[in-house]
């Protein structure tokens, strides 16, 4: 028995069997009833947090003072909302349970889920409808019986009413900076500081993101680093997408929204409120054309003009200008290489290796094609614009 570590019970001789059948359970049903009576006492309290100040902050407090283990609430940024107790989870596994939480929200599904980071196991659970998480309730357990996971169920259900409301809030919010957002693309931001109390310092940074990025997230993103570091930060949604401002020391907040999210942003040069809407074009044109993170409107800029006509439009008319020449092999590419060579016959050719009369043949070709004539500069301009939109 004790290899096998197995309790061993001696009862007497004279004792019934059916006494010690009765003996169990009533020790089982008691100790249910013990679970039952401090599960409803448990949400009852719950109840009652709900009804405070802070009725997000205190139910969670009363959750983790019930289960006698760590809770924290991230929210759908993989933030850390709240925690109680404070400062008991190593801030390495607090990094872990972010991560986490930006799964499970990208992935959309209700879902119960678990984590194990060397000695510490947690329990995580989803917070809001399916497809429209808004964060996860962690506590610090392996396991957790029925009557706990009811409370746990009773305060996820509070909570998602706390956060419900926020949302309304939330919503309100958006449609007040959307609004401001139109004066300050007025170059106007009198009503913007009024109403804000400050906006960031110029000179100022605008960025837009991509259709589809999570703009709520970014938003809990925005505040937390605005919270860290004491910069101001402006967001709006648009209808060229969600509208990031902030001053032009705090660049980095950029990189690491695009960086957090693996989306793209476009970012404008520097600019005073009163080139705010110049700003915002740039951002656009930045975001068209880069291709991933944070894409500054400078380094476009100075990539080239013609890499602006590389739009869906632009490249259906160079496709269709182009096709007469696809049926002669190779003419394309004999084209783009003279034209690369400044239409140097000589120099072409070499390059193409084919002599330079035969090279002169095939120009005159394409020439017949297009209808036009490739001695002047404004055809092989257009050809050139052509080729690059057709990539």
């Amino acid at each position: 028995m004790r290899r096998g570590r197995t309790p061993l019970f001696e009862v007497p001789y004279l004792t019934p069997f059916i006494a010690i059948a009765r003996a169990h359970a009533e020790a089982i049903a008691a100790r249910t009833y013990a679970r039952r009576t401090w599960a409803l006492e448990a949400q009852r309290a719950l109840a009652i947090a709900a009804l405070r100040p802070r009725p997000l902050e205190s139910t969670l407090t009363e959750l983790a003072r019930r289960l006698g283990h760590w809770v924290g609430m991230f929210d759908a940024a993989g933030a850390l909302a709240h925690e109680h107790p404070a400062g008991r989870v190593p801030a390495d596994r607090i990094g872990e349970l972010s991560v986490r939480t930006i799964e499970l929200a990208a992935r959309g599904d209700q879902a119960g889920d678990s984590l194990t980071a060397g000695p510490d196991s947690f329990a995580l659970f989803t917070l809001g409808p399916t497809g429209n998480l808004r964060g996860t309730i962690a506590v610090a357990t392996a396991t957790l019986d029925a009557e706990a996971r009811a409370v746990v169920t009773s305060a996820i259900a509070m909570t998602g009413l706390t956060l419900q409301q926020n949302e309304q809030l939330a919503r309100d919010r958006r449609r007040l900076r959307s609004e401001l957002l139109v004066t300050l693309r007025r170059d106007d931001p009198a009503l913007a500081r009024t109403v804000l109390g400050s906006l960031p310092q110029a000179p100022v940074l605008v960025a837009v993101a991509e259709h589809g990025a999570p703009a709520d997230a970014i938003t809990q993103f925005g505040d937390r680093l605005r919270s860290l570091s004491g910069s101001r930060v402006f967001d709006a949604e648009a209808p060229e997408g969600l509208t990031i401002c902030v001053s032009n020391a705090d660049a980095g907040m950029l990189d690491a929204i695009a960086e957090r999210f693996g989306i793209r942003l476009g970012v404008s040069e520097p600019a005073g409120y009163d080139a705010f809407s110049h700003a915002h074009r740039q951002a656009v044109v930045a975001l068209r054309h880069g291709r991933a993170g944070a894409a500054h409107y400078a380094a476009t800029a100075d990539s080239s003009i013609l890499s602006a006509l590389s739009g869906d439009e632009a490249r259906l008319i160079a496709e269709a200008r182009l096709a007469p020449l696809r049926a002669q092999e190779g003419l394309i590419q004999t084209l783009r290489v003279w034209l690369e060579h400044d239409a140097r016959f000589e120099s072409a050719a070499r390059d193409l290796g084919i002599h330079r009369h035969t090279l002169r043949a095939r120009v005159a070709q394409a020439s017949r094609l297009l209808g036009t004539d490739l001695g002047t500069f404004p055809a092989r301009a257009e050809l050139w614009a052509a080729l690059l939109a057709a990539g």
